[in-house]
């Protein structure tokens, strides 16, 4: 179903001072973490820590005035005496146009040493969806809402957090379900640098800090990300009368069906699956974190339409200009694009297409991302490779090609996950 387009972040906008200004407490005394307390704060950009100014930095993690790049940030409380009192992680993340369902903000984490974290997501229901709220795979709670605090037992570990709802909707007199997913990896937070120096602490956290910063690589690396559909049966009989395409390729009779890719959620070890339509994303950095090579490719494995009987009446590849990229962002470290996927039958056309609007990338600390909406069919996976295989971090099960018409809601998804690096 054709949806108005999610915009994805413009160009960054963390105004980077000297280091010298940046190391020194900022002159601003901030509540909740301490009398005294002040604070100085750093971006994490490809394998360093960047200063950046409080300015920049500081207001709402949840939106800002100029829309950013994702980042995360990292903020060292200090005392009178320039030591490192406590350390928060925040990740600031873009504002992104309204669509048409009046989505405003993405999901955010913070999370401090002490192992306090809250999450922040998208709620289109003013409160009326009941929310699970899911750590390593253990439920932590189940909230109405847009926000939920934990504390995590092991501050040092990375957590995994999944949100996950529903809210009924009426389609055609009879009501259907359209689900949302957003989930968060909060990384570990080394808490060596407490005590310590502010100025001692920045360069600890620049060269060793594995909650924010991945390991060097030793040489160029890629980062490859595909969106793939797919049909999992071996045949989709569509819930709508195709006698007149079945007739115009010489059918005599019956409604037939397509040919599906009769598979389940890909494997690591394949590379190029049998799909409806893939797009696929190849990001090269250097050992240094720059990006220095992009590329982009899309493809089909072709339709084809068979008699009732089983014989192949027609055989076509989809069209996959429009397959549109609607705008993006990123720096020397990575960045995030947006697609507009309308990809029609080339076999009949009174079928439905598929419909997504996804915004999806990633940068070379590891993280990845992917957020926006999609038809309810059929199949969709989301796979990243860094290393020697794919990993599928998002699968959606396909509901029923009757989802594909306009009238039914679509699914949601606002995934932020670390992937890690050679």
């Amino acid at each position: 179903m054709r949806r108005r387009p999610l915009i994805a972040a413009a160009v960054a906008a963390v105004v980077v001072v000297s280091s010298a200004v940046a190391a020194s407490a900022s002159d601003r005394t901030t509540s909740g973490f301490g009398a005294g307390r002040q604070e100085a704060v750093f971006v994490v950009s490809g394998q360093r820590l960047v200063p950046a100014s409080a300015e920049a930095t500081r207001p709402s993690v949840r939106s800002t005035t100029e829309p950013l790049v994702e980042k995360r940030v990292v903020t060292f409380g200090v005392g009178d005496d320039g030591a490192v009192l406590d350390k928060r992680i925040d990740l600031v993340r873009s504002k992104p146009a309204p669509n048409d369902e009046g989505r405003t903000e993405f999901a955010t984490y913070s999370a401090t040493d002490s192992g306090e974290v809250e999450l922040r997501w998208w709620d289109p229901s003013d409160g009326r969806i009941l929310w699970t709220v899911t750590r390593d795979d253990a439920v932590v709670g189940r909230v109405h809402g847009d926000t939920f605090s934990d504390l995590r037992p092991a501050p040092a570990s990375d957590a995994t957090y999944r949100i996950e709802g529903e809210r009924t909707v009426e389609v055609d007199g009879r009501q259907a379900q359209e689900p949302y997913l957003t989930v968060l990896e909060v990384p570990g937070i080394d808490a060596s640098a407490l005590g310590m120096p502010i100025d001692d602490a920045a360069i600890l956290s620049s060269a060793k800090n594995t909650d924010v910063i991945a390991s060097r690589a030793a040489a160029n690396w890629q980062m490859v990300q595909q969106i793939n559909t797919f049909i999992p049966t071996e045949r989709a009989e569509l819930p709508f009368d195709l006698q007149p395409c079945i007739e115009a390729y010489g059918g005599e009779g019956g409604v037939g069906y397509y040919a599906g890719d009769d598979r389940g959620f890909a494997s690591p070890s394949v590379a190029r699956p049998s799909v409806r339509t893939a797009i696929e994303s190849i990001k090269e950095f250097d050992p240094l974190g720059n990006r220095v090579g992009d590329s982009l490719s899309t493809r089909t494995s072709g339709t084809r339409l068979y008699e009732s009987n089983g014989d192949l009446l027609a055989f076509a590849n989809a069209d996959l200009s429009e397959i549109i990229n609607l705008g993006g962002s990123g720096d020397n470290t990575g960045g995030i694009g947006t697609w507009s996927h309308h990809v029609a039958d080339p076999l009949c056309s009174i079928s439905p297409a598929i419909d997504y609007t996804l915004s999806f990338g990633g940068f070379s600390d590891g993280f990845v991302h992917l957020s926006g909406d999609h038809d309810q069919a059929p199949s969709y996976e989301w796979r990243v490779k860094t290393f020697s295989s794919f990993m599928n971090l998002y699968e959606f099960e396909n509901r029923g090609l009757e989802y594909l018409l306009p009238t039914f809601p679509n699914a949601h998804v606002d995934i932020t996950l670390s992937v890690g690096t050679p």
